[in-house]
């Protein structure tokens, strides 16, 4: 077949482990990430969970709800996150800490509510 890519260089996912046991999800996360080690390919994954981008993402990316606009673009640099046997592990407690702060200040200045900060400079980290 002429013209078929078989070596696609992205992979979109939209909620990939929504819907699935803690278990379940760490065993996908993790084969997500051997597939993008493995193949190179880029990974785009739409996700709510905060822990989830952490794991599976080199950067997080917040966008303000509909029309979608990037508030934040955040680096995420946790090495010892990327197996399931260093979750939850002291090690990547500050930067998911700093992680989930900066997405609530996003949201914050996004949302106008009181008491947010004025500009999204002031994202810890």
């Amino acid at each position: 077949m002429e013209g078929v890519s078989l070596s696609p260089i992205l992979l979109l996912m939209d909620e990939p482990f929504g819907s699935v046991d803690a278990q379940t999800r760490e065993d996908l996360e993790d084969l997500t990430l051997r597939v993008r080690a493995e193949s190179g390919i880029t990974i785009l994954v739409v996700t709510h969970d905060i822990d989830e981008s952490v794991c599976v993402g080199d950067r997080v990316i917040v966008l303000t709800p509909g029309p979608g606009r990037v508030l934040a673009d955040l680096p995420v640099n946790l090495p010892q996150l990327r197996e399931a046997a260093g979750r939850g592990q002291p090690a990547g407690a500050q930067p998911r800490h700093v992680l989930r702060a900066a997405v609530r200040v996003v949201a914050a200045v996004a949302s106008g509510r009181p008491g947010s900060p004025a500009t999204a400079e002031r994202l810890p980290g």
